[in-house]
């Protein structure tokens, strides 16, 4: 390539890596020029009409050349490499030099996309956003998203102003708004941890009204294939009926998350504060921690008959949700750096007829502490 052509392509054209031969025709009917590269080096960088290459690597055999490219080179912090036939040496230099150059242009790019926020807090209804909007730390609404209809909340903790905090509930309840609205917010704001309050259904078994609990791990109780088979029954035709497989897939919080949960399990000083502390409706009985399985899923339930069929899906259920899946596969989905991803909730019902608002108030106060626990005791003395 002549010296002619290689200023259209720079002229047209942004490259990131750009190997130039010191020898080479300043025009394709001309022969090679000693300093040919070195002239098309001096006009790219002095003229303002060429994209300069973000890095350029300098080659030459011919011992002239290279000494001129070397002063030349080395004026402007460039590498230039003494081409030598008999040798790989040079060969081990450039390829050096390249990987460099690759390593540099890949760390800006990740540094680019860096963390903005530490914290990222996520519900699913206005009453469970509210209950963190009142935990003492100093709210107030951003309005720095013009393009975008969510109503964000920033926080500053007492005596932590560095300390970068944003908050939003969905539009409506359900898998698909949680997941649209956390996808919104890591891609605008980078979270280093992401949690979830608010409230949910619990296992009667193995729960009681005022527990709440770790996600781990969660999966949508929907997701799977419905499927016709024959029922035999004795002395009767063969009837149809309706099955459904379940396929799910689970995620999983971080060993970091759970060991906050753990650490937290322990504490009964604090969850004997969080229980005195509600003025409203509350348990008579001491609430605690849990961590284990819960499924999402898209619909309401208050049905016994379905509640225990979803149970059947993993016999150590404690819970299930509508919203918690949409925000781990939202934080396992997006671009490096991900954040950290947790559900915490608070059982507020059996998931049966009888289900009742009284202790909807207790469960966003509660899953709203435990989430300010975890951020202020644990999570931020490890940053």
């Amino acid at each position: 390539m002549d010296a002619n052509e290689a200023k259209k392509l720079l002229k047209a054209n942004h490259y990131d890596l750009l190997i130039l031969d010191i020898v080479i025709p300043l025009k394709k009917s001309q022969d090679p020029d000693p300093l040919g590269g070195i002239k098309l080096l001096e006009e790219v960088l002095e003229r303002g009409i060429y994209k300069i290459p973000t890095h350029i690597i300098g080659l030459s055999a011919k011992r002239d050349s290279f000494s001129a490219a070397v002063g030349k080179f080395g004026k402007d912090s460039l590498t230039v490499i003494k081409f030598e036939e008999d040798s790989d040496e040079w060969q081990a230099v450039m390829l050096s030099g390249i990987q460099h150059k690759v390593s540099s242009k890949q760390s800006q790019l990740f540094t680019q996309q860096n963390y903005q926020y530490d914290i990222a807090i996520i519900c699913a209804l206005k009453e469970e956003l509210d209950a963190n909007l009142e935990n003492g730390w100093k709210w107030t609404v951003a309005n720095f998203l013009a393009h975008d209809d969510t109503v964000y909340h920033e926080a500053v903790i007492p005596g932590k102003p560095d300390v970068k905090i944003i908050a939003a509930h969905a539009m409506r309840m359900g898998i698909p708004a949680t997941t649209t609205l956390a996808t919104k917010m890591i891609s605008n704001f980078r979270p280093k941890l992401f949690i979830m309050t608010g409230i949910m259904a619990g296992v009667s078994s193995k729960t009681h009204l005022g527990d709440t609990i770790l996600g781990n791990p969660i999966w949508d109780w929907g997701s799977g294939k419905w499927t016709t088979e024959l029922e035999e029954k004795p002395e009767q035709q063969k009837q149809s009926i309706s099955v459904f497989q379940i396929e799910p897939f689970q995620y999983k919080p971080d060993t970091r998350i759970v060991k906050y949960i753990s650490l937290l399990e322990n504490d009964k000083t604090f969850f004997f504060q969080l229980r005195n502390s509600f003025k409203g409706s509350k348990p008579n009985y001491d609430v605690k921690m849990l961590n284990g399985p819960i499924a999402s899923g898209a619909s309401v339930l208050a049905n016994k008959e379905k509640f225990n069929a979803i149970v059947g899906q993993n016999r150590k259920l404690l819970g299930i949700e509508m919203e918690g899946y949409g925000l781990m596969c939202a934080a396992d989905s997006v671009a490096n750096p991900k954040p950290l991803a947790m559900c915490v909730k608070t059982v507020v019902d059996y998931g049966d007829t009888e289900k009742s608002d009284d202790f909807h108030e207790f469960g966003c106060y509660a899953s709203a502490k435990i989430a300010q626990k975890i951020v202020e005791d644990y999570f931020l003395l490890e940053c």
